[in-house]
């Protein structure tokens, strides 16, 4: 059951909240969280436990984040602020990173920043995109 605080600004305002928290594999704490770490610690922020698992290697195949989103949120056909988007990074089409989107911006935990960071969606990142998924609210 999802709380009643759940929305687009308050799902945007939590994880802007931990822009700046380190970088972590695996992390799932508020000063220190990897990309899913960010989404998994913004649901908790909002009293919901997401299917999530962290026993995957610091390049995961894709097979199991993918298989978490589609268990813990629901497939959109277009984004909307609040929206979780999946990542390809280095082989096309393969998921490996999440974000949070605000209808300009996206908000992630990124190894190569070392960081929580908040950036405009540039072309290089929009193509990357394989899908948006939405909070079950």
């Amino acid at each position: 059951m999802l709380h009643q605080t759940l929305s687009s600004d308050s799902v945007i305002n939590a994880a802007r909240s931990f822009v700046g928290a380190r970088f972590m594999h695996q992390g799932r704490m508020k000063d220190a969280m990897d990309c899913v770490g960010l989404i998994v610690v913004v649901a908790r922020e909002h009293g919901l436990e997401l299917n999530d698992r962290t026993d995957y290697r610091r390049e995961p195949d894709g097979t199991v984040l993918e298989a978490c989103l589609d268990n813990s949120l629901r497939r959109a056909d277009s984004m909307e602020p609040g929206d979780v988007l999946l990542f390809w990074i280095t082989a096309p089409h393969l998921p490996r990173h999440v974000a949070i989107w605000t209808g300009k911006t996206i908000i992630h935990s990124y190894f190569d920043v070392g960081r929580v960071v908040e950036h405009r969606l540039s072309k290089a990142w929009a193509r990357r995109i394989i899908r948006p998924y939405r909070w079950r609210y």
